[in-house]
């Protein structure tokens, strides 16, 4: 895919002509349009290398799932291309983008933590791209550069689930009652069809979700199972309430779209017996399986 191409278009077609604006807009349709590679933390030393030493051609692109390294790499030559001097900078085990604008520094950040890519993925306000030095404004900026490239436009996801948390503790004053109908709820929430949106995306919205519906009482179990040569991501998460246990599975479906499901243990067991998976943090699932 030629993204350098598709941006021109797509830029054209909505009169965007402001470079901040137009690194804004490049930033928000990275942000929807790849995925964290899953793989890196549970592939070889050798493999992590070669995934931090990608170069994407954005005249050529055969990747949507990336790490901070080659995104940034692939934002800072898109950038370079829009005429926008940028620059790598390179943390301890990481990487952004600085780009600098009619002398004012701006910062991008998309892979921080799998924040702001999965944020952008399900309309949420991003973090971390920014005017550096305006630490008291930058909310209010972004949130301009938002309204006049059509990001957050029309819903404000925010603004939805807090309603949509209210309700629940109206409903539900029973906290057990409240924490596995919460767990309803983002069934629901996740089971929304959206392109663009992976294990590394789905996985941390859940856990944005919870944490922001249950606050302290989130503490649900996870732990991963994976095949990485059939590109298999499946997230397994257990609750218990009223002394027995409830399982849930994060995973592509056939349709090529993830969901999050509610499933009996005899499918978390066989998923965790299979000699076709590995695990990570499986201990978390299996205290409570007993």
């Amino acid at each position: 895919m030629n993204l350098f191409y598709l941006l021109q278009k797509e830029l054209e077609s909505k009169n965007i002509s402001d470079p901040v604006l137009i690194a804004r807009y490049i930033y928000i349709r990275t942000g929807e349009l790849f995925e964290y590679n899953p793989s890196y933390d549970v592939v070889s030393l050798k493999q992590q290398q070669e995934l931090t030493n990608e170069n994407p051609d954005p005249q050529n692109i055969t990747s949507f799932n990336y790490i901070c390294y080659s995104w940034s790499n692939l934002y800072c030559s898109l950038l370079k291309l829009f005429g926008i001097n940028a620059e790598l900078v390179d943390k301890l085990c990481h990487r952004a983008v600085k780009y600098t604008i009619d002398n004012q520094e701006y910062y991008a950040d998309l892979m921080k933590d799998f924040g702001d890519v999965f944020r952008i993925k399900f309309g949420l306000k991003t973090l971390n791209n920014y005017p550096v030095g305006e630490e008291n404004n930058k909310e209010q900026i972004v949130a301009e550069w938002d309204q006049k490239i059509g990001y957050r436009k029309s819903i404000k996801t925010e603004a939805v689930l807090e309603q949509l948390k209210q309700e629940l503790q109206a409903k539900y004053p029973k906290e057990e009652d409240y924490i596995y109908n919460t767990y309803k709820v983002v069934q629901y929430l996740l089971n929304v069809p959206r392109n663009g949106v992976g294990h590394v995306s789905g996985r941390n919205y859940i856990r944005y979700l919870l944490s922001f519906f249950l606050e302290d009482k989130f503490q649900s179990c996870t732990s991963r199972i994976y095949n990485v040569e059939k590109n298999i991501y499946i997230q397994v998460y257990g609750i218990q309430i009223n002394g027995q246990s409830h399982f849930y599975l994060y995973q592509e479906m056939t349709n090529g779209f993830y969901e999050f499901q509610e499933v009996t243990p005899y499918i978390v067991d066989y998923f965790i017996k299979s000699k076709n998976f590995n695990s990570s943090y499986i201990r978390n699932i299996t205290k409570i399986m007993k």
